[in-house]
């Protein structure tokens, strides 16, 4: 069953105004670029087995765009592609145009795509070459949610987002953060898995306005591009319609017991849109209730979203908090009053059947870490995350 609530913008798209200038000889000198509208920049770090031969969902995923962007959909604004390869060609900005691909500027391929460094220096290039006023970010490769661990972290080992090759080459979360406060993006599209944590979307509340992401494994053929560009790239971008049509394309693929090699978007998925500047009242309510410290006793019946070997990492935040005994119905109630303002929509098919299969019976867009002691908390660097210091550390007497 697919539930979903969407906010529709109006599209806007003003008119650029060109200037020229001329030197002391009056002769005309070339006046720079106006802003597009919008400039979205997909980060896609495909030097993995997402790029293998024998699948290359990174040359996938750039048709889909390329069909977009000649049906009209980019309008004035502006895509690029930092695309890391699996092949021994060095990583390269590309722009997609109505007219097809173009290559701004090529990168050595180390530092690592993952490290913080060369993601600077992307978004940097990125607003070089295509100035705009508005910019959006989609992040594209393997991820694993809050699991603090990447290359970028001081006491770190992989994994978070990002495997560049190797599971030494990944960003942690934290990493994510610091590059991208500050840096002007309004939206933060994932196209990998897990990303859809109250962890990971309270660590960038501060990054952008919108994020979205899928609080469980994704389809290996990830973002319908084709599909989502139309709302991400006008200069007021529907985030929530680009989940949903995202959630639409795959409840139309869904059927449990398809052939993996015949249909490989049959096996279900998840969608949230997140509107980031609710995260601190989500904080807030959630802290008050784990604040109570109230016992889950049937921790079996809460809702993973996550490999088996690791159910606890991934777990419906609101089911989760109402399997806790004790917990009042006013308390039920502020929860749900911020998770509502958080999470204007959120979709998922009947079940999930990847690297494990279950039945989606709750989704609320957001998942989060149940851990079973306080001790729990030093897992994955869990408790170098800001929704540890501001909610989680209050499920249990950290003192004990």
């Amino acid at each position: 069953m697919i539930q979903y609530f969407r906010k529709i913008f109006l599209l806007l798209i003003p008119a650029a105004i060109l200037l020229t200038a001329c030197d002391s000889n009056d002769s005309p000198t070339p006046a720079p670029d106006a802003p597009a509208p919008r400039t979205v920049l997909v980060y896609m770090i495909a030097n993995n087995s997402l790029g293998y031969s024998s699948s290359h969902y990174d040359l996938n995923d750039i048709s889909e765009m390329l069909e977009a962007a000649a049906a009209g959909a980019l309008g004035n604004s502006r895509l690029i592609v930092f695309r890391h390869a699996y092949t021994n060609a060095n990583p390269q900005l590309i722009e997609i145009t109505d007219k097809g691909q173009k290559v701004l500027k090529e990168y050595t391929p180390t530092p690592s795509s993952a490290s913080e460094e060369v993601m600077n220096q992307v978004i940097a290039d990125t607003k070089k070459y295509a100035p705009a006023t508005r910019y959006g970010i989609i992040l594209w490769s393997h991820a694993s949610g809050w699991l603090n661990t990447g290359i970028d972290t001081p006491e770190a080992a992989p994994l978070s987002f990002g495997y560049d090759g190797k599971e030494s080459s990944t960003m942690s979360i934290t990493s994510l953060a610091n590059v991208l406060d500050g840096k002007g993006f309004d939206f933060i599209y994932f196209d990998c898995c897990f990303m859809a944590s109250v962890e990971v979307a309270y660590e960038l509340r501060n990054a952008a306005i919108w994020m979205v992401g899928s609080a469980a494994e994704l389809p290996a053929n990830g973002t319908p591009y084709h599909l989502v560009l139309p709302y991400l790239m006008p200069e007021k971008a529907d985030c929530a319609g680009a989940a949903g049509v995202t959630m639409d394309y795959y409840a139309g693929q869904y059927a449990p017991w398809a052939d993996v090699h015949s249909n490989p978007d049959a096996f279900g998925a998840t969608f949230s849109a997140i509107y980031l500047p609710s995260m601190e009242q989500l904080a807030h309510a959630v802290k008050a209730v784990y604040n109570r410290q109230y016992p889950v006793t049937d921790r079996l019946l809460v809702q993973q979203f996550g490999p088996q070997t690791n159910r606890n990492d991934f777990v419906d935040l609101k089911d989760f908090i109402e399997h806790m005994e004790g917990i009042t119905e006013a308390e039920k109630e502020a929860v749900e009053q911020a998770l509502e303002s958080a999470v204007p929509y959120n979709g998922a098919t009947e079940g999930i059947h990847m690297s494990n299969s279950f039945t989606v019976n709750h989704h609320c867009g957001l998942t989060t870490f149940m851990p079973t002691s306080a001790a729990a908390f030093s897992r994955k660097n869990y408790n170098l995350l800001e929704w540890y210091r501001d909610a989680a550390s209050f499920l249990y007497d950290i003192n004990q």
